[in-house]
């Protein structure tokens, strides 16, 4: 999402026919390796050991010289997992945000209004208001649930023998956690099947449901949840706020809404057509 588009033209459209889908992957995954190789080297071009790190890359290479555990190609697939994590699961999230708000054309009225008591029709959306919109923040926490776009977490693998609830785990164990438990099977979630962003307010519709929000996990949890997750969620408020503020979301006359997912990588949400009023007050 934050990268700029041009780094997506440099990577030239491949031919499927005869190409079986493994390799088709392989080559893929090549280019855009490629690509964000030429992008490290620009930034350790300009690197000076004399100086402090202008980015993540500078601040790698120069802890590479004194880590041995660190090389070079450690940094090219940890600049990889920047491009791909922080590419497609905020998109995605969003795309699947105004899927589910077209078919939801009340829910998304009463999140606009919201939105017009506090900001009015010009206002700028800031992370400061958070606090003053929280129906909006329910909604945004309940299409992260509902979409569930990482039903399995990345895998993570233990350092030493633990359990869980008396199970035992040895050390170097991989695990995978299952989020799509938590999101569609939690007892805190009743009616999971339903789109419902009053599960993550309490009954004055102001204060959060501190269970619910516990319970959500989008990012997975721990030590070692995504980094991105501070990102994401200003980029998913900001986002979502400034649609919603100058458009009203609506399915194309004639055609439902299809919330059904394309399993992938992450769930992703079907293309279909969407019909975008210009909100007037």
């Amino acid at each position: 999402m934050l990268m700029n588009s041009d780094f997506f033209s440099k990577i030239p459209k491949e031919k499927k026919s005869g190409v079986g889908k493994t390799k088709y992957y392989t080559i893929i995954c090549s280019k855009v390796k490629k690509n964000i190789t030429e992008d490290v080297e620009r930034c350790l071009k300009t690197y000076n050991p004399d100086q402090e790190p202008e980015c993540f890359v500078q601040a790698y290479y120069q802890r590479m010289q004194t880590n041995p555990n660190l090389d070079y190609d450690n940094l090219l697939n940890v600049c990889m997992d920047f491009f791909l994590a922080g590419m497609e699961t905020t998109t995605t999230t969003l795309r699947w945000g105004t899927l589910i708000l077209a078919e939801h054309i009340d829910i998304q009225e009463k999140i606009r209004e919201e939105i017009f008591s506090v900001l009015g029709a010009d206002g700028r959306p800031s992370t400061s208001l958070r606090n003053r919109l929280p129906y909006t923040n329910a909604a945004i926490q309940e299409i992260q649930r509902y979409a569930n776009i990482i039903p399995l977490n990345v895998i993570h693998r233990t350092v030493k023998d633990t359990s869980v609830e008396s199970i035992p785990i040895p050390g170097d164990t991989l695990v995978i956690g299952h989020i799509q438990h938590v999101m569609a099977h939690s007892p805190v979630y009743k009616d999971a099947n339903e789109f419902r962003p009053e599960r993550f307010l309490m009954e004055d519709g102001i204060t959060p449901n501190k269970e619910a929000v516990e319970q959500l996990c989008p990012f997975s949890v721990g030590k070692r949840q995504c980094a991105g997750e501070g990102l994401a969620k200003v980029e998913l408020f900001i986002g979502l706020i400034t649609l919603l503020q100058n458009y009203k979301i609506e399915p194309v006359k004639g055609r439902q809404v299809d919330l059904e997912p394309i399993f992938a990588s992450v769930l992703l949400p079907k293309q279909q057509p969407l019909r975008l009023t210009p909100v007037t007050v």
